[in-house]
């Protein structure tokens, strides 16, 4: 009985450690460090635990991965020179990472044991974000700076456990600082893909309960984050329209509840493109559009995986208009869109690919499928994420599906004990 609590807490703590691979302070702060720790971490399960790992995983992991580089092999071909080779080697051991983590879940539990753990470990980042907002800003005074000069990440930290960036000032209340929530991870941005992906579970996948949901609710108001509204209100619209077909004056209450959080979105909204916070906006238009002509230009096979080749080539395109005011200084790195950075970096038919993979991944069930493509895809159109260990799990997951379902057809899931 020990022994399977012990497991249990093992493999919690792995589920944890992968969310945050998905854009947590640590892995900006310590990238290569945490990453190489992830895997340490994963390897040293699957050694104590040893799980039956089916050849035909293993077959189609080597295969995938054979297939990965031929694509960046592609894509280094064609790509703007000088490209530096370490990024290469940097994603691609991003992709192998990431594959052992998914042959080690699909290995060791059935989809209702993984599901359990990814929802504790959702619900782990939840409560962390609710201390964190209401914590925070009484212990700023006893808090250190901590800066990435890479990442360009400087924030707030109070000993390691909360952190808060210096620039994510929201409003005054009563004479005092609100600041966004950010919880464990680098924005609040990418807090709220957490937590809404929380609530997407909470609502089609386990059914929770009111006051659960409500909590989680909450904790996304506290990011204060145009996207965590709009993707909120949109999960919780479609969820309403189903109630009330099935209890009318329920639905109808519940909607009209609902309703109460479209001021903060409009406010919101409004100040992103009139008000203090109107710069984040422009910096979002600017990277649609200057992307939008980088993928015009090499539709093919992108610009290539470099980062710094991709941002000077940036600087060649001149904006506009409103966009006209800001620049790109040809050493700052990434996009705030990491959807359109793919497609600009690899090209539309490798970015494409990937894309696909990544909403046919099999760690959230597909239920209400277009709703759950469409959150997926617009949590990483604000934040630069589809890259990080996390998401590219999804799409590695996604991968490995494929192939082998192209070749057992009648294989309809990859966990354990279930093909």
């Amino acid at each position: 009985m020990l022994s399977k609590k012990i497991k249990s807490i093992l493999n919690q703590i792995l589920i944890v450690f992968w969310i945050l691979g998905g854009g947590g302070v640590l892995f900006v702060l310590q990238r290569n460090i945490a990453t190489a720790a992830l895997f340490s971490y994963t390897v040293l399960l699957i050694i104590l635990y040893r799980p039956k790992i089916k050849n035909v995983l293993i077959n189609a992991y080597v295969y995938i991965i054979l297939l990965v580089i031929l694509c960046m092999f592609v894509c280094y071909l064609f790509a703007v020179p000088p490209q530096d080779l370490t990024k290469y080697a940097y994603y691609l051991v991003i992709f192998l990472i990431s594959g052992v983590i998914c042959i080690y879940f699909f290995s060791s539990f059935t989809y209702s044991e993984f599901l359990k753990l990814f929802y504790n470990g959702l619900n782990i980042i939840r409560i962390h974000a609710i201390f964190a907002a209401l914590l925070m800003p009484l212990l700023l005074p006893y808090s250190i700076i901590i800066n990435n000069e890479i990442s360009g990440f400087e924030g707030w930290t109070f000993k390691y456990i909360f952190y808060q960036k210096t620039d994510q000032f929201a409003f005054s209340l009563f004479g005092k600082s609100i600041f966004r929530n950010q919880g464990l991870f680098w924005e609040p941005g990418v807090l709220q893909f957490y937590l809404n992906l929380l609530l997407f579970i909470q609502l089609y996948v386990i059914k929770s309960k009111r006051n659960n949901i409500l909590i989680t609710i909450f904790t996304l108001l506290t990011t204060y984050s145009t996207t965590a509204y709009g993707c909120m209100l949109i999960i919780l619209s479609i969820y309403l329209l189903g109630l009330i077909k099935k209890k009318l004056y329920a639905g109808i209450f519940a909607m009209v509840a609902v309703a109460a959080v479209i001021p903060f979105f409009l406010t919101n909204f409004e100040q992103k493109f009139q008000g203090d916070k109107q710069t984040s906006a422009y910096v979002r238009l600017y990277d649609l559009t200057e992307q939008v002509l980088v993928i015009k230009d090499y539709f093919l096979t992108g610009a290539g995986l470099d980062d710094g080749q991709y941002a000077n080539l940036r600087t060649h395109y001149q904006l506009s208009g409103s966009l006209a005011f800001l620049s790109f200084n040809g050493e700052e790195r990434g996009s705030s869109n990491s959807l359109m950075a793919l497609l600009g970096t690899v090209g539309i038919f490798i970015g494409g690919w990937w894309l696909i993979c990544y909403t046919k991944q099999q760690f959230v069930p597909p239920k209400k499928k277009m709703l759950l493509t469409i959150f997926l895809l617009i949590g990483v159109s604000v934040e630069p994420l589809l890259l990080k260990p996390f998401f590219v799990s999804f799409i590695m997951s996604g991968m490995l599906f494929i192939y082998i379902k192209s070749k057992y057809p009648q294989v309809k899931s990859l966990w354990k004990s279930e093909f």
